[in-house]
């Protein structure tokens, strides 16, 4: 039998593919890493160069890195219908805002998480911590206005990845209590969809 293998960090954006994978019916296992592990080991820098997770190790041998594009192929691979199709009218609305979360706030935590590898003085490292964070918040206020302002999810009455993301991705800072006071819509959009059965699966395997 064909099985996927995902690579992950407990609590890592790896939590969105494993969603998608759960959601998806195919077979597939998990492995988790630990942080230092990513940083040394060479098998894994062999996996993904950046030594990020997610990544994905598909039956036929092939690496897939990045987690939209892992999460669009296993949608098609397996029907999961959480990408909207060429001709559906939300089409461009859902990529431009799932680009913009793993294009533009996503590497927010690359650099604000680790400033010490971008620059030098503690003085420099907390200056660019407290300008991401604010520069991150921003960003998450013009999800706030791009969410549909009726239905379930942040397309409307569809479910997409965009809600799968907001699921795990508030859970990081600025944590959950800024969101529910800040963007209750993305809040409720990330409750509702923390409410599912595959999540609460999920969710509890990375704990």
């Amino acid at each position: 039998m064909e099985t996927y293998t995902l690579h992950s960090v407990k609590a890592w954006g790896g939590a969105i593919p494993q969603i998608v994978l759960a959601m998806s019916g195919l077979e597939h296992e998990t492995r988790f890493h630990d942080p230092k592990e990513l940083r040394e080991s060479p098998e894994y820098g062999r996996l993904n160069p950046l030594r990020q997770v997610p990544t994905l190790e598909l039956p036929n041998g092939q690496i897939m890195t990045e987690s939209l594009a892992i999460c669009t192929y296993l949608c098609e691979k397996a029907g999961v219908a959480l990408v909207p199709e060429a001709d559906a009218p939300e089409r461009a609305h859902y990529l431009r805002w799932s680009t913009f979360l793993v294009a533009s706030i996503y590497p927010t935590f690359t650099v604000a998480d680790d400033p010490k590898r971008w620059v030098t003085t503690t003085a420099s490292q907390e200056e660019l911590r407290k300008s991401i964070a604010a520069f991150r918040e921003g960003m998450w206020r013009n999800v706030e206005g791009a969410a549909a302002p009726k239905g379930d999810w942040f397309l409307g009455e569809r479910q997409s990845l965009i809600d799968v993301y907001l699921s795990v991705m508030t859970l990081w800072t600025p944590r959950w209590e800024w969101f529910e006071a800040q963007t209750p819509r993305i809040a409720q959009i990330a409750r509702r969809f923390r409410d599912t059965e595959v999540f609460r699966k999920v969710f509890a395997a990375n704990s």
